[in-house]
């Protein structure tokens, strides 16, 4: 009977994470992901914008990078609807270094039921050997890295969309090396700094994950939701940078009023 209680409480578990697990990839065909592999599986890149790494949810066999602060993502979510985060952060990999990608995981009901129980298995997982640091530097950190692929790409095209925001194929540290001190830490630290323009804070942040006003002619002001920081944009440069301050439902209805 213990045996039989224990089995029941593991399929309860099985069934409220892969009960969300549905195939965001559908779209893409058997012949296109081949495609994808073979245009991107064994070719090394360089980050355009640093990442936040740390432990890859529960399996720690495996490092996590993403553009984004790990206690924003959403990438893994019971049947319920609540959140399971990945453990904080405890690096940042700068814009600058060295990426190969070794193999893209497609959520197929194969993988998703191989994968480790508290990882986002409805997503794909693009596998990269991630350099020591930025620059020629050839020699690889010890644990594969994995970038996830949001669950909005659900063609080939938005997928090399994405590659793209992530990766250059050319070297962009010389561009790095003409920039201010002050602007350069800012973009392997993960800090916008006043006075920085699209292509620095693009470096620095990654794709913003709200608009939070919409941009006049008049003005040209944009403000955008970068994880928990607010970050105003007027003409091609930041001019101010301040905390996102989530409402309640009650401050919401006072700041309606």
């Amino acid at each position: 009977m213990l045996v039989l209680f224990h089995m029941w409480r593991f399929g309860i578990a099985l069934l409220l994470l892969y009960g969300s697990a549905c195939t965001n990839h559908s779209q893409l065909t058997k012949p296109q992901r081949m495609q994808m592999q073979k245009r991107y599986e064994g070719k090394t890149f360089w980050l355009q914008t640093s990442l936040y790494a740390g432990f890859f949810y529960d399996d720690r066999r495996y490092r996590l990078g993403h553009p984004s602060s790990f206690d924003t993502l959403n990438a893994l979510k019971t049947i319920d609807g609540y959140t399971i985060l990945p453990p904080t952060h405890d690096d940042i990999i700068p814009a600058g270094t060295r990426v190969r990608i070794e193999h893209i995981r497609w959520p197929t009901p194969g993988n998703v039921f191989g994968a480790a129980l508290y990882t986002p298995k409805q997503l794909a997982w693009v596998f990269c050997s991630v350099a020591l640091d930025r620059g020629n530097t050839t020699l690889w950190r010890e644990r594969p890295y994995i970038l996830l692929v949001p669950k909005h790409v659900q063609s080939p095209h938005a997928f090399e969309r994405w590659i793209v925001s992530l990766l250059a194929k050319t070297n962009p540290n010389p561009w790095l090396q003409t920039l201010p001190k002050h602007i350069v830490k800012g973009i392997v630290s993960k800090r916008p700094l006043v006075g920085m323009n699209e292509r620095q804070l693009q470096a620095a942040m990654g794709q913003y994950d709200d608009i939070l006003n919409k941009a006049t002619k008049s003005t040209q002001r944009q403000v955008r939701r970068y994880g928990l920081l607010k970050v105003t944009v007027q003409s091609d440069k930041v001019v101010q940078v301040r905390p996102f301050v989530l409402l309640t439902a009650t401050q919401k209805k006072k700041h309606k009023q």
